[in-house]
């Protein structure tokens, strides 16, 4: 019983250190976002032709 709690609090643990870590994730690509000048940023077409990925065929995590 003791180890099955354990487990519980631990997987909850987890889940709440991911969450704070896509919430930095977040704020990082927010940040770098605002910062970056138009000419650096490319457009989902050129992305896919570049990297031979379809964004819009891809799931989120």
């Amino acid at each position: 019983m003791k180890k099955t709690r354990k487990i519980e609090e631990n997987s909850f643990k987890n889940r709440e250190i991911d969450s704070l870590e896509d919430e930095m994730d977040l704020k990082l690509a927010i940040s770098r976002l605002k910062s970056a000048k138009n000419e650096e940023l490319v457009s989902q077409e050129d992305f896919e032709k570049l990297f031979g990925v379809k964004l819009d065929a891809v799931a989120p995590l």
